[in-house]
């Protein structure tokens, strides 16, 4: 009867200690499976329940393949849960590198929002890990919404590693990058020249007048029904030809805070077509600038100070807008319009003048990265310029103002990077 009895223990002890092991096994085993399912719950709330799981890392920096195993395994259970659509492998993995990012397991928020604009996510599932005594692994992984860049769910489980070391190093110093340090790191200041060219399109409204003694026909080179002389002379929105508009800037960025000072030259002459003209302001006949071949014309050049801000949307690719006012030299001639000859007294044609002005407009485009000092320009810009004249003539005041929207491509060069 002892001995039963003594048997019927060691069956006990040795039932629950295989019942034990059996247990912690199985619990082992499904760490993964419980982490899946915390995660791809707290993600299942997300619109489009789409996310990107990124390799998990070492907090300490050691170099290991752990991270990429853990992150592997997990992917698989939350494939099966049938909860999330996640992300192919490879595309992240091109994305990343495209991106030039690496990862500690902890992303800064400006990172996970342009992660989740390229890849088209809800969330990203991301963590790091502590190695703890033996071969237990802590694992701490968060969803972070790709929007707000807010941990959704934050989970700990402790993992027991079941594979062999690959390569694995000390721990080291390491410095993530982040979306802005996709390029070469860039100095808070940093210094660039734009030289483009390109093609635009120019209106002018153009008005002589003057009162005493009032303007006459034959100082206009006009003809036409109305009186001989008249106190002003108009045409409004009249189309211009003009030459490829260049220019030169030269400014730096701190941050995304431009400075500029830009010089630009154009040149713009009537076009030969027809249309109306107002004489003291009331609509008259026809005006035919196909037989004065230019009638008015002008050389602009240019000086502008302008402010800009940049947006940073890829690695490759800033979009940037901006204001300028400054002032403008216009070299203006007509053939058929006389100024007043102080030394003879006399009106006479060509007219020949240089006249100051204002100008003011907006510059918006991108420039598009190919290296750290090299990018190509493309913009967008509207500037209108306007300037008065006299002819010599005392008592006179003629003006013009010339509207121009041109697009213009050209390069950047930066320095001081």
């Amino acid at each position: 009867m002892e001995l039963i009895k003594r048997s019927k223990i060691f069956i006990v002890i040795n039932a629950f200690f295989f019942f034990f092991i059996f247990f912690h096994l199985l619990h082992a085993g499904n760490e993964y499976e419980t982490l899946a399912e915390e995660l791809s719950e707290a993600a299942s709330s997300l619109p489009n329940k789409k996310v990107a799981i990124i390799p998990f890392s070492y907090i300490d920096k050691r170099a290991s393949n752990d991270g990429m195993i853990i992150s592997e395994r997990i992917t698989t259970y939350i494939v099966n849960l049938n909860k999330l659509e996640v992300i192919e492998r490879s595309q992240l993995d091109k994305v990343l590198k495209e991106l030039d990012l690496e990862f500690t397991g902890i992303i800064d928020p400006a990172t996970t929002k342009q992660l989740g604009k390229v890849l088209g996510v809800d969330a990203i599932i991301t963590g790091s890990l502590i190695r703890k005594k033996g071969d237990e692994i802590e694992v701490n992984a968060r969803v972070i919404n790709s929007e707000t860049a807010k941990v959704i769910k934050a989970y700990t489980v402790d993992i027991e590693k079941d594979w062999e070391d690959e390569g694995e190093e000390e721990p080291v110093e390491y410095k993530p990058k982040t979306v802005s340090e996709s390029r070469a790191p860039e100095s808070f200041f940093v210094g660039f020249i734009d030289i483009f060219g390109g093609v635009g399109r120019a209106k002018m409204d153009l008005k002589f007048e003057r009162f005493e003694p009032l303007l006459s026909k034959w100082e206009m080179g006009v003809q036409g029904t109305f009186a001989d002389t008249f106190s002003s002379i108009s045409w409004k929105q009249l189309k211009m030809d003009q030459e490829v508009p260049l220019g030169l800037r030269i400014g730096a960025f701190m941050g995304n805070l431009g400075f500029a000072l830009e010089v630009n030259r154009g040149s713009y002459a009537i076009a030969k077509y027809v249309t109306t003209f107002y004489v003291n302001d009331f609509q008259q006949d026809d005006f035919d600038f196909r037989t004065k071949d230019p009638y008015f014309s002008v050389s602009v050049f240019s000086f502008i100070f302008e402010l800009f801000l940049k947006l940073p949307i890829f690695s490759f690719l800033d979009l940037y807008a901006g204001g300028g006012f400054g002032f403008s030299s216009n070299q203006l001639e007509s053939p058929y319009i006389k100024s007043y000859t102080k030394t003879t007294s006399y009106f006479t044609a060509p007219t020949e003048e240089t006249a100051m002005g204002t100008t003011y407009g907006v510059p918006a485009g991108l420039r598009i990265h190919f290296t750290d000092s090299v990018s190509l320009m493309i913009e967008g810009r509207y500037f209108k310029n306007s300037f008065e004249f006299i002819r010599n003539i005392e008592n006179e005041k003629d003006e013009a103002s010339l509207t121009m929207m041109d697009l213009v491509a050209g390069l950047t060069f930066f320095f001081g990077k």
